[in-house]
Parts: structure tokens; C-alpha cells; sequence
């Protein structure tokens, strides 16, 4: 019996240690120790090698593990919408209204003027200032992402746009194909500087937003401003500091474009 079971042992610890590489460290350690004991007969060199192999195994197993654990996240890491608690909604207070626009120099409309804040004036007949977000094409085929501040009531570079001053506009270029993005910039209006504009391609149509702030870290965009084959999409941060990093969508969300 005691034979039966030796060979079943030493078949099965010879099966592990062919498994392990081999570690002349640990069978010296163990041969130094085997030296010192008296009284007991020569160990068997299949089986104890098996053994001090093994051993090291078990124990290089458990810092691999933890190796891994604490590995860099891969730069993909960003958390898509369905795998994340519900952020907050957008902001309800985005006025869903638009102003008219007058085309200048023989430029066109992309994406018509979408109220960014509104700020009522305290002088004498208590007028409405808005901060409009626009798309334009110019003559040349570039697109700008513009920022103008107009009357309530009155057309964006119309009679009155002197008293407001000239529109504000960046040039964006096209994307790669598969990148989505035609350009970003900081939405500042008379009355905050939280805003952050994003000008995607179609079929884009939602945002999610990692916030530099940890007590609001994740945020939505609001219902995108749509063109012919490019969407705006205004983000209302906690902060002023753009978002770390973002994700969007198409209207099945599906993921489109992570941000690097």
C-alpha cells in the first residue's frame, strides 16, 4: 500500500515539475537542509526535486497575479455609458431656442446659431443678450465653429452686431476617416466659462465626458445642434479645465470615437 502510494506521489509531483523550469536555487536549499538531518535515509532526487520545484512555483504564482493586478490600464480604458452608473442629464437650462443669421462674404450656414446662456442687461429697457454657437462653410470649403453675442430678437450680424462686437470663430479641419472629431473649443459667455464645444461628424449623436472634478466625474452632453453631416454638441463641466477624456456615441449607442 505504502509503495502504491509513493508511486502515485512521485508520478504526480513529477508530472508538476515538469510543468515548472527548474530551480537550482531551490534544490541546493533543500539539499543543504536534507544534509543536516541525521537518521533518515537519502531522499529520492525525482521526487524531491519535483517538490522544491513546485514550491517555487506556488510561490512565483501569487506575484504574477498581483503583478497584473496592479497593471496600467490600456488607453481604451474609458468607461462607455452602458457600463457606467446613469451620469447626471444635461443641463435643462440650455435655451432650445436659435437666432437669424446673416451670411457674410459669401459664407454659409453648416449649423444654425444655438443659444449658449442668456444674460438680461439691468440699463434702460432691460434687453436680452445671448451667446450663440454656430457652424459656418466659407467660399473656400473650411468650416469655422463660432461664437457670437447678439440681441434677443435681433439677427446675428445684423444693424445692432457693432454694439456686441464681430463674431468669434475657429477654423476646424476635416477628420480622418474613423476619427470622427472636426474640432473643440472653450465656450465662454458673459456669465460662464464651463462650456466646451464639440463639432463631430455623423453619425454622432451623444457625448459622455470624464470631468477633472471627482464629485461630478462623469458628464453628458446635451442634445446635439445637427447639420447635413457634421452634429455640435455643447458639454457644461463642474470647472473650466476641459474633460480628461470622452467617448461618443451613434443614436443606437454604440461606441464611435474614445478620445486618447
Amino acid at each position: 500500500m505504502t509503495d502504491e502510494l509513493e508511486q502515485r506521489l512521485r508520478s504526480t509531483l513529477t508530472s508538476i515539475a515538469a510543468e515548472v523550469p527548474p530551480s537550482d536555487q531551490a534544490w541546493a536549499e533543500l539539499q543543504r537542509r536534507l544534509a543536516m538531518r541525521s537518521g533518515r535515509r537519502r531522499p529520492r532526487p525525482v521526487v524531491m526535486a519535483a517538490v522544491a520545484a513546485a514550491a517555487v512555483a506556488l510561490i512565483a504564482v501569487p506575484v504574477t497575479l498581483i503583478q497584473q493586478a496592479n497593471g496600467p490600464a490600456g488607453p481604451d480604458s474609458l468607461p462607455v455609458a452602458s457600463g457606467q452608473s446613469e451620469p447626471p442629464p444635461a443641463p435643462s437650462q440650455v435655451p432650445d431656442r436659435t437666432s437669424a443669421y446673416l451670411p457674410q462674404n459669401g459664407e454659409t450656414l453648416v449649423i444654425k446659431p444655438a443659444v449658449l446662456s442668456s444674460e438680461r442687461n439691468t440699463e434702460p429697457g432691460n434687453t436680452v443678450t445671448n451667446t450663440f454657437a454656430y457652424v459656418t462653410q466659407q467660399p473656400s470649403g473650411n468650416r469655422q465653429l463660432c461664437i457670437a453675442l447678439a440681441p434677443e430678437n435681433g439677427p446675428i450680424n445684423g444693424p445692432d452686431q457693432h454694439l456686441y462686437g464681430a463674431p468669434n470663430c475657429m477654423p476646424m479641419a476635416q477628420p480622418k476617416p474613423g476619427r470622427y472629431e472636426w474640432g473643440r473649443r472653450h465656450g465662454t459667455t458673459p456669465n460662464t466659462n464651463t462650456i466646451w464645444l464639440y463639432v463631430m461628424s455623423r453619425p454622432a449623436a451623444e457625448m459622455l465626458l470624464k470631468t477633472t472634478d471627482d464629485s461630478v466625474p462623469w458628464v453628458k452632453s446635451t442634445r446635439p445642434q445637427e447639420g447635413a453631416d457634421i452634429v455640435m454638441f455643447n458639454a457644461y463641466l463642474p470647472s473650466a479645465k476641459p474633460a480628461k477624456q470622452f467617448t461618443v456615441f451613434d443614436a443606437q449607442r454604440q461606441p464611435l470615437l474614445h478620445s486618447e
